[in-house]
């Protein structure tokens, strides 16, 4: 959201939050306020416990067989959902000085949302619910092992939206499939790029590097492992010496290095700043992405596009995506015609063979990529329909 809001007046911005979290190297200069310990007080104490805890480590945890000690933290962190809210006068006297239209919120747990719904009460104001994943239809720590906490949050999720007009979603898919569950109108607000800034125009038809930028948690590493199998098979076949360059975080290369080590065209990279990314996508002859094929996420991810898809759009570079292909993005780039998808592992090596020997294909493929870019993700269409959402929202605002 940070290439949206940008584009609006710190003024008009008020963030709350609850749980600590690491600043960007360039926040945005909006009011943050950490909600005191009489609002949330389960949270806040967890929090102090769970201080050396990073969020990341928590996500890696569910990425393998959890043992009891992880089963038992993962039902002591639910159990912070049920905690009471509260609002006290001096807090709320903060946030009314502040005057908002509108509640906006990325919900997804339960105190969050009943956090809105309060605030919602309290200010006489709507929610603007945002998706990004289809978290009402799945669960971080599986449905099937959780259906009570799902049909909490289900049913927590319910009383939020008699409190919208109306919801953002990742995308298109998602937002159709909402709006007729939900019976308000829903908006795709895909993620945002400025399309100029990344536009690669610089020609790699001798280009040997494949590049993928992006996290190998969720399993995805898997996938990247089928996609250098493949890549070293046409090294062999052909004579080739082409590279897999694996762009990440630090946690990521401790992690999965050693399932990469017999990976010949294989080179680990460390994160790369958002300013400098675009020369690593101009080096570039295909831009690699992945989703997981793990059953326990595909409900969670059916609906969602990867912020990183927007920006190889942009980018004016072939994709090659091999992911499930009943998810949205696995449609979204094969209807668009911007890339080549996979969803078989016996495809991979044949499919990004023929892409790789065909600068034609590459070539008009990353012109249509640019194409849906500019006219779907480029940030004035994002910033048009965020504001369309707002006004909708907090027209007659008094709820």
């Amino acid at each position: 959201m940070r290439s949206v809001l940008q584009h609006f007046s710190p003024d008009n911005i008020m963030e709350l939050y609850m749980q600590p979290c690491v600043l960007a190297n360039d926040p945005l200069p909006i009011k943050s306020i950490r909600v005191p310990f009489n609002v949330a007080p389960l949270r806040c104490i967890a929090n102090a416990v769970f201080k050396n805890k990073s969020v990341s480590e928590k996500k890696y945890t569910v990425a393998k067989k959890q043992s009891f000690k992880s089963k038992l933290l993962s039902r002591l962190i639910m159990m912070l959902d049920f905690e009471p809210i509260f609002l006290p006068k001096h807090f709320c006297d903060k946030i009314k000085e502040f005057n908002p239209d509108c509640i906006y919120t990325l919900g997804n747990a339960i105190d969050v949302m009943n956090f809105a719904i309060k605030l919602s009460k309290k200010l006489s104001v709507p929610v603007l619910p945002h998706f990004m994943d289809n978290w009402p239809e799945s669960h971080r720590y599986g449905k099937d092992k959780y259906p009570g906490h799902l049909r909490k949050t289900q049913k927590t999720l319910k009383k939020l939206y008699s409190h919208s007009k109306c919801a953002l979603c990742i995308s298109e898919k998602m937002a159709s499939v909402y709006e007729a569950r939900h019976g308000v109108p829903h908006y795709a607000l895909m993620n945002s790029v400025d399309v100029s800034k990344f536009s690669c125009d610089k020609s790699v038809e001798n280009s040997k590097i494949l590049t993928y930028a992006g996290g190998l948690h969720l399993n995805r590493y898997k996938s990247l492992m089928s996609i250098a199998d493949a890549v070293d098979k046409i090294n062999l076949e052909n004579n080739a010496d082409y590279i897999l360059k694996i762009y990440t975080d630090e946690k990521s290369i401790q992690q999965y290095s050693d399932c990469f080590k017999d990976k010949k065209c294989v080179e680990l990279n460390g994160y790369v700043p958002h300013d400098q990314i675009k020369e690593i996508y101009e080096q570039s002859k295909v831009l690699i992405h992945t989703e997981t094929f793990d059953e326990e996420y595909q409900d969670f991810i059916k609906y969602s596009l990867s912020t990183k898809i927007s920006e190889y759009l942009a980018t004016k570079r072939a994709i090659f995506l091999y992911a499930p292909n009943d998810i949205f993005v696995y449609e979204y780039i094969k209807d668009n015609k911007v890339g080549v998808a996979v969803s078989e592992a016996e495809d991979v090596f044949k499919e990004l063979s023929l892409l790789l020997d065909s600068d034609e294909q590459c070539k008009k493929l990353s012109q249509n990529a640019q194409a849906l870019a500019f006219e779907k993700h480029n940030f004035d269409k994002c910033i048009d329909v965020f504001k369309q959402a707002l006004e909708e929202t907090a027209c007659e605002n008094k709820i």
